[in-house]
């Protein structure tokens, strides 16, 4: 999305800064503040009362980032331009002829996501939902209970033109939806239960049964015609397509004797129907097989496709050439020469017009075991560029670098059978994500991805095995660097960034592979720990591996102002925890069992005093397992251990140390035992603050808070003040505070005084979709906050619109 999301509103000053990152702590940044190069482009929130609790100011910029793929795709369409769209449950996405991402639109709350494009580039997507929808145009509501259609229209560059909501009697799951456009309207088939209305009479199905049916929108949305099609069965997919004549083709499955208009059709049989646009009949016959794939020529030429065979139509419906062939046949297209393309399970093909094979491509997977390909849709444009979507397990190889994983696949290959591009669903890993900011303001941003990314300096392609990303922007929000770093190997793994006295920035973690951080590849025989070094303007200083782990998905990490890193981690001799020079001699470890860090990740924290402050697992017998807080002096000696919390799932625990010593720890668990409260319920969380002696110095528990994203997440600011981030899922009280409940998940800020009372709290309010905070930073003049959401979110007062089912957000908040 480049630099599109910035803000006008300018930070500065210096001051001592206390990063927090969600599962790995928050530590004291002793940076020194230097002048900012930002241009001083930002975002201006206007207030909202709905998204903030008094008393607060606006929201001084959001940034958003496309950070995943659409989710279960299954359709793909192009225009005259030869631009790709794909659709799925989630996410409408286009790619440029050159494989290049030109923009993504997430769909809220819908699936069964169908869609056509125009040759002028209209977009149009169908879909089902129940509850809520929010496609671009605003919330959808469907009756309690009840399936409701959507449908709307996007321009060839993605701006929502136009959504419509058509509802009825139809229960959940009780709707085959198919969808074909053309210049003159909308066309949408399928079968349904119950009754459906598109804004004429109500259709009616037979009861207790399915039927088929058949409705028109003009180009606008507006209803034109509707009528049912007779009594069908489930199973027997709907399919549908239009020409370039104002001619809609639909085929189907009739139990009974039906007629379509042109007299009865055999009962029990399959049928291929016509009917001009404004809804009159054309023509109608049987069919001797079931129709697996239909596609629909500009000048109405017909090829249906059953099991091996593509038989040929005119565009009256008589039989021309039958072409078998050897493998069972998935889609069809055909392109402006005429040519056709067969997809099977896992080939694409092209034929002349007259049968002759031009060139075969096949898929293969190389995993043996619960490896496979399956292709769902192809489609073609006029330069007989054809485009593909799959759905792969194991390692597939579709003719260029294998892909690995189990995912969707995006292809491109020319009309010669060359492939052009390849694409990949992917995501940025919520649960790696981390941030940190320093004295001059700037924030840092580190994560986990495989989908395509674009941070505001150009597209990445991330691979299967997941790239690290290490990003920095301004304190105005403009991306001041960003650096990727493959080989990391692992979706699991939580990154630690840190600052000494000196503002270098310090990234640590674990890897599987051969990462280059700037300074050559690090080897390791199996998983180990990496540490590496960039100075304020991202420049490469140093990076090392300081050791194999045996175990675990984590590493605790701090560094001291000195450059100091200590280091908690799983080896071959149990869990020590470690102090290394800058230079990386080990200058102390010790030994910290029994601790488990198969259960999550520890956080590590360092106070102004040099203590070392650590969450630990310990096991309690049985399925329960005991959250507990370490303080260590610098030496690393054991000075208090304080149980807090019992859980029989993975915990997340969040840690910041408190300037005058002591820490403060948050957390999503299924029971907790500082407070006393024997199971609080399921949506739940803790926030505890200890001082230097390990005296619980206040607490609150916050009935509603979720575990999602990397769960709740506590930083303390220089001043003593301790903010919280996490996700909440239903109505929430903070003491006398009560927050707007949610439509499914909001995010949420606050702002606690150094004795534990509420000074604010901001929400970030989306009503259809979610929001889900998870890593969080103070800076010197407000908190940063890194996560992801989904839809339309008002973040306290600055609204931003996803662009793929779950996009990455960074903003900051005074």
């Amino acid at each position: 999305m480049g630099e599109s999301h910035t803000a006008r509103a300018s930070v500065s000053g210096a001051a001592l800064v206390l990063f927090c990152c969600a599962l790995h702590g928050c530590h004291l940044s002793h940076g020194r503040a230097e002048p900012s190069d930002d241009p001083g482009r930002a975002d201006a929130g206007s207030a909202d009362a709905g998204s903030c609790v008094e008393p607060c100011e606006p929201s001084a910029w959001v940034r958003a980032f496309a950070a995943e793929s659409p989710t279960a795709t299954r359709r793909v369409a192009h225009d005259d331009e030869g631009n790709a769209y794909i659709v799925g449950s989630g996410g409408l996405v286009s790619y440029a002829p050159d494989g290049r991402r030109r923009w993504g639109r997430h769909l809220g709350g819908v699936h069964a996501t169908q869609l056509a494009v125009t040759r002028a580039g209209d977009v149009f997507v169908a879909a089902e939902y129940e509850g809520a929808a929010d496609v671009g145009g605003g919330p959808l509501t469907s009756p309690p209970g009840r399936t409701s259609l959507v449908v709307a229209r996007f321009t060839s560059d993605g701006a929502h033109r136009w959504s419509r909501s058509f509802g009825g009697d139809t229960l959940h799951g009780e709707v085959d939806l198919r969808l074909a456009a053309d210049a003159d309207g909308v066309y949408l088939g399928g079968l349904f239960s119950g009754t459906l209305d598109f804004g004429g009479a109500p259709l009616v199905a037979a009861p207790f049964e399915y039927t088929s049916f058949l409705a028109s929108l003009d180009p606008e949305g507006g209803f034109r015609w509707a009528r049912t099609l007779g009594r069908t069965q489930l199973g027997h997919d709907p399919l549908m397509g239009v020409d370039g004549r104002g001619h809609v083709y639909v085929s189907g499955y009739h139990p009974d004797a039906v007629d379509l208009g042109g007299g009865p059709l055999e009962p029990e049989s399959a049928h291929l129907a016509s009917f001009t646009t404004a809804g009159v009949h054309r023509w109608s016959r049987d069919l001797e097989e079931s129709v697996g794939a239909l596609e629909v020529a500009d000048d109405g030429a017909l090829f249906i496709a059953s099991g091996d065979t593509v038989r040929r139509l005119s565009a009256d419906g008589v039989d021309g050439a039958t072409l078998t062939l050897p493998d069972t046949v998935v889609d069809v297209a055909v392109d402006a020469a005429g040519a056709l393309y067969v997809a099977g399970v896992a080939h694409v093909a092209r034929y002349d017009a007259d049968g002759t094979e031009r060139w075969t491509r096949r898929f293969s997977v190389a995993d043996p075991v619960g490896a496979r390909i399956r292709v769902h849709d192809i489609d073609v444009d006029d330069a007989g560029n054809v485009s593909t979507v799959a759905d792969y397990q194991g390692t597939a190889d579709f003719g260029g670098e294998p892909l690995t994983g189990g995912r969707r696949a995006f292809l491109r290959h020319d009309r010669d059978g060359a492939l052009r591009w390849q694409r990949r669903s992917g995501f940025v890993w919520w649960r790696g994500l981390s941030a940190a900011a320093d004295a001059a303001g700037n924030v840092y941003v580190a994560g986990t991805f495989s989908a395509e990314l674009d941070l505001g300096g150009g597209p990445w392609v991330g691979t299967d095995d997941g790239e690290l990303f290490l990003a920095s922007f301004g304190p105005t929000g403009a991306r001041r660097w960003s650096r990727r770093f493959g080989g990391v190997g692992s979706f699991y793994a939580v990154h630690h960034i840190a600052f000494d006295a000196e503002g270098h920035v310090y990234l640590t973690g674990l890897f599987a592979g051969a990462p280059d951080f700037g300074g050559g590849p690090l080897e390791t025989s199996s998983s180990a720990i990496y540490a590496a070094s960039f100075t304020v303007d991202g420049a490469h200083r140093w990076s090392r591996a300081l050791g194999a782990v045996s175990r675990g998905r984590g590493v605790g990490a701090a560094v001291d102002p000195g450059g100091d890193l200590l280091l908690v981690r799983p080896t071959f001799d149990g869990t020590t925890l470690e102090r290394f020079a800058p230079d990386g001699t080990l200058l102390w470890a010790r030994p910290i069992d029994p601790v488990s860090l198969d259960r999550g990740p520890p956080s590590l924290a360092i106070d102004g005093r040099g203590d070392v402050y650590m969450t630990a697992i310990v096991h309690a017998g049985g399925f329960d397992w005991d959250v507990v807080v370490r303080a260590y002096d610098a030496d690393g000696e054991l000075r208090w251990d304080r149980r807090v919390a019992t859980t029989d799932d993975e915990p997340g625990a969040s840690l910041a140390a408190r300037p005058s010593g002591g820490a403060c720890l948050a957390g999503h668990w299924r029971r907790s035992l500082s407070i006393g409260s024997p199971r609080p319920p399921p949506a739940s969380a803790l926030l505890v603050c200890f001082d230097v002696d390990g005296e619980r110095t206040w607490s609150r528990e916050l009935e509603g808070v979720g575990g999602a994203g990397n769960g709740p997440s506590v930083a303390v600011g220089p001043d003593g003040d301790v903010y919280l981030t996490a996700n909440y899922v239903g109505p929430l009280r903070i003491g006398e505070t009560a927050l707007p409940t949610p439509a499914l998940s909001d995010g949420l800020v606050a702002r606690f005084t150094s004795d534990g009372t509420l000074r604010r709290a901001r929400v970030f309010r989306t009503a259809v979709g979610s929001s889900l905070p998870s890593a969080c930073a103070v800076g010197p003049a407000g908190v940063f906050v890194a996560g992801f959401f989904a839809g339309t979110t008002d973040f306290a007062g600055t609204t931003r619109s996803s662009e793929s089912w779950s996009d990455l957000f960074i903003g900051h908040f005074r």
